[in-house]
């Protein structure tokens, strides 16, 4: 009974959690590769990213890139990070260097006196890059 209740307990929190989040749509201001890596670091898309470095470096280090390109006048891996694209910004920060690295910290915050919006809009971002 134990283990029923602190599942559901889990599964709620998990559900809670995830209602918070909001949700983005990245658009593309120019129609430069450097945005288009932006945006593949909004959407979360790892292998769209390494596509797009591909096209722009070819086989040279992509370190480079991801420390050279701005996106809104963030580096790449705080951009990710702002937005909460986890997977991307696991493949960017490791990659980042200096002041273009997020050290996360940990906060917590009370879902209780969050708003209980569960119709949240589609929030629509565009993204310009910079060299």
């Amino acid at each position: 009974m134990k283990l029923l209740k602190s599942s559901l307990f889990i599964m709620a929190t998990a559900i809670s959690f995830s209602s918070v989040a909001e949700n983005y749509k990245f658009e593309a201001a120019d129609s430069t590769l450097a945005t288009q890596l932006c945006v593949q670091a909004g959407n979360n898309n790892k292998s769209g990213i390494k596509s797009v470095m591909r096209k722009m470096y070819g086989s040279s280090s992509s370190a480079y890139a991801i420390n050279t390109i701005r996106c809104n006048n963030l580096s790449i891996a705080k951009f990710s990070f702002k937005y909460g694209a986890k997977n991307t910004f696991k493949y960017l920060n490791v990659r980042s260097f200096g002041e273009n690295k997020v050290i996360p910290t940990t906060s917590i915050t009370d879902v209780a006196l969050l708003p209980n919006d569960e119709n949240k809009a589609l929030t629509t971002v565009y993204v310009l890059a910079k060299l």
